[in-house]
């Protein structure tokens, strides 16, 4: 009847409610809660799951407030389940589920049953986070050759002619793009000709914009 499923951001370090039904009033969706704390916490760290009919009845090792409840417990109301999300022994999350339907307790076979089921979902998560990151490198990549164009297309096209001299100029950035720059400053002062040369501390994007 309720439920969510908390992701571990791999940014943050933090639990985010990923998904969500029929949560109870008071719960802020976009709150984060640190690993080590409440029921969620304590079953992403051990890798086992639970299941309690009370709160009296959880392992007296989970953390508590001074209320003696857990810092995520309207997230866990009793009777409660709660397994993992773990892939190829990388832990993900954590599934919640409350609130039988027809007040039932949850069993071992349920246990069993979302176990599993977790253990799909993680692979499902985990693929989808991949593609993810292969969208968002492919993306960085097509941004790199447009800032690549640009920066080419400001550098001189042709070397400037100069009686008894032979003059030539190539930038080749050390990645992709770079910081460095080169220019020719010909018509400002009649019968001279000055070059600009920048160089950008730093490498790649940053230096170049």
């Amino acid at each position: 009847e309720r439920g969510c499923i908390l992701l571990k951001n791999p940014l943050t370090g933090l639990f985010e409610i990923a998904a969500h039904k029929n949560l109870p009033e008071g719960v802020d969706l976009r709150a984060a809660l640190p690993l080590g704390q409440g029921v969620s916490g304590w079953v992403f760290e051990s890798g086992g799951g639970i299941i309690a009919d009370e709160l009296v009845r959880l392992p007296e090792t989970i953390p508590r407030g001074a209320d003696g409840r857990p810092a995520d417990h309207l997230l866990v109301q009793p009777p409660l389940l709660s397994v993992p999300l773990v892939s190829r022994d990388q832990r993900l999350g954590v599934i919640n589920l409350c609130l039988k339907a027809f007040g039932r307790p949850f069993t071992s076979q349920d246990l069993k049953l979302a176990q599993a089921l977790a253990g799909e979902a993680a692979v499902f998560i985990e693929m989808t986070r991949f593609v993810t990151r292969l969208r968002d490198a492919d993306r960085l990549q097509k941004e790199i050759e447009i800032a690549r164009t640009i920066q080419q297309g400001l550098l001189p096209r042709r070397d400037p002619a100069i009686p008894g001299m032979d003059v030539a100029g190539i930038c080749r950035p050390a990645s992709d793009v770079g910081g460095d720059y080169y220019g020719y400053i010909e018509g400002a002062v009649p019968g001279m000709t000055g070059v600009a040369i920048l160089d950008v501390a730093g490498h790649n994007m940053g230096a170049a914009v």
